[in-house]
């Protein structure tokens, strides 16, 4: 049985040319255009998905979340070059993963011999097809084929075990190949290809299990959490409890309520402008070739895409419409841009109908299920969790899966120590507040900081819009939370949900000065959460881990661990 999964998208590009004269370009709103390029559906990734690390995934200087560019620094001659990338968790977690498939002992004599693709007993020259068997997948989302020589590993995306596939090679690495996957010859038996419902996977960079069933993909990002505090929280696996069942994401499809699709401005636009800068000149201006959509699985090119069935169905209606404006003003932009896509609930409004936005606050009344799109990063989004409302601007961060929230924000509630007379609660990374307005009912008093001055006024507008007046917000570094906090330890729990690259060493140790009753962390790279976890069972005793899946149809996986202080 033979299955294509890499099927060509139909171009939705107007190839006509109009014959212009070039005048200086504008810019087109509402487009966002994001500093240091283009992002892809998901957070940017290397072939693992997580975010890039030192080796050994050491703590860094935590002092902005996403970096715009790589770091710069001039040589001996004075010109500028470019720091080489340091290797991320993600390549750690290929390394394990190629060390449980041949054997540590056998791993090590392959890096001590320097062995190459040469000797793998297949021929894997850049551009070969070759045929294998997948025995492995990766806690990346990719199938893992070994070599006959059993010295060597193939990485082919869009495969999962006792798939026999043929797999072009187009890239070495240390005992491993990447390789495309051209087509599956005998499925295994975890194949479904008619679950798939996107028309782009096997070429988008966005899914990798859609060929699954639901319980499966659950399964494996159990493994996946399983594998992370094996291989990185150097802990004792005996002292660990096991690895609940993942929490389930109540929309597989249609649950994304944020998309960031993207394009490069077509060679012929460049040239046009570029020629403008020179002098006025007429000449024949197409769309070229304009693909808006996503990263390309193994491609540094943007794949064109139509439509994506993981987001809201009012996110696809506004793709067609701004895909259509985009493509017929491309001759009016200067640089290529990212669209921003943002799934809200229609305002509420008070009895007197009065909206409520920005600093007008006004009390939600009755809820709606009416869901608009919005484009304008500047605009406001309105979501709702549980009994709470939020609002923000359209650009910044809140949980990208609606349908999740409130089944994790209840499961976050029954890992909350049994209250005493008083108790209180300690958000670090509090964005908008969403832990602290939805948790703070179970707590004498609350706290919130975070270092985007905007987050923290959108924390405070949202405590009062929902009328919770025992937290407060204030704008920092996590660690500086604890300078001057009057909050007694011993009745204290401190939520934690960094972004990717984890706690800074800083923040990790006053934490551990502060010693608070409880910690609970939430993390989207469980990779670093089990890093952090290991520094902390220093005093703190892991009492649960699970994982949720916010991405259903992906490899991604969030993870809560629930800690409480050795003795208490």
């Amino acid at each position: 049985m033979s299955s294509n999964v890499r099927p060509h998208s139909p171009s939705a590009v107007d190839s006509c040319s109009k014959r212009v004269c070039i005048q200086a370009p504008a810019e087109s709103a509402p487009v966002l255009v994001t500093e240091g390029g283009p992002a892809g559906l998901h957070a940017p990734e290397t072939p693992t998905g997580v975010a890039p690390g030192p080796k050994e995934i050491q703590h860094q200087p935590n002092n902005d979340r996403v970096k715009a560019c790589p770091t710069l620094r001039k040589n001996s001659k004075g010109r500028k070059r470019k720091q080489k990338k340091p290797i991320s968790s993600g390549d750690q977690s290929i390394e394990h993963s190629i060390r449980e498939l041949l054997g540590d002992e056998k791993y090590e004599e392959l890096l001590e011999k320097e062995t190459n693709w040469k000797a793998s007993g297949w021929e894997l020259e850049r551009g070969n097809v070759i045929e294998m068997k997948i025995v492995d997948i990766g806690s990346f989302g990719d199938g893992l084929a070994v070599a006959p020589n059993q010295n060597w590993v193939v990485v082919v995306p869009f495969t999962v075990p006792g798939d026999v596939v043929q797999a072009k090679i187009y890239r070495h690495e240390s005992l491993h190949s990447y390789a495309d996957l051209v087509s599956v010859i005998s499925p295994g038996d975890w194949r479904d290809d008619s679950l798939v419902k996107c028309k782009y996977f096997g070429k988008c960079s966005g899914c990798q299990y859609q060929m699954l069933s639901y319980s499966k993909q659950l399964e494996l990002k159990q493994v996946v959490v399983e594998k992370a505090f094996k291989h990185f929280s150097g802990l004792d696996p005996a002292i660990l409890p096991p690895v609940e069942p993942t929490l389930p994401s109540p929309s597989q499809y249609e649950y994304r309520t944020k998309l960031t699709p993207h394009f490069e401005l077509p060679r012929n636009i460049k040239l046009a402008n570029k020629a403008f800068t020179k002098k006025f000149v007429e000449q024949d201006i197409g769309n070229g070739d304009l693909s808006i959509g996503f990263a390309e699985k193994g491609r540094k090119r943007v794949l064109d895409i139509e439509e994506c069935p993981i987001a809201t169905r009012v996110i696809n209606d506004k793709l067609i419409e701004e895909r259509s404006r985009v493509q017929s003003t491309i001759q009016n932009f200067k640089r290529g841009a990212t669209l921003l896509f943002r799934d809200s609930i229609v305002p509420l409004t008070t009895a007197t109908g009065v909206v409520s936005c920005g600093d007008n606050v006004a009390t939600p009344s009755e809820e709606t299920n009416a869901h608009v799109c919005i484009t304008d990063h500047k605009q406001i989004v309105h979501e709702k969790v549980l009994s709470s409302h939020f609002e923000q601007n359209a650009g910044s961060f809140f949980q990208n899966n609606s349908s999740i929230l409130d089944p994790f924000m209840n499961y976050i509630v029954s890992l909350l120590t049994p209250s005493k007379s008083d108790s209180y609660l300690v958000d670090a990374y509090c964005g908008s507040g969403l832990f602290s307005i939805c948790l703070a009912q179970h707590f004498t008093k609350a706290t919130g900081i975070e270092l985007s001055a905007d987050s923290i006024r959108w924390a405070k507008h949202n405590a009062i819009l929902n009328k919770v007046d025992n937290a407060s917000f204030m704008v920092g570094q996590a660690e500086a939370i604890f300078k001057g906090l009057d909050f007694p330890p011993s009745q204290t729990t401190v939520i934690i949900d960094p972004p990717r690259k984890g706690c800074d060493d800083q923040f990790i140790q006053q934490l551990l000065s502060f010693k608070p009753q409880s910690i609970l962390y939430v993390s989207c790279n469980v990779h670093t959460q089990a890093r952090d976890v290991g520094l902390l069972a220093q005093v703190y005793q892991v009492k649960r881990i699970r994982g949720a899946d916010f991405f259903p149809q992906s490899h991604h996986c969030e993870s809560i661990v629930a800690l409480n202080l050795i003795g208490s």
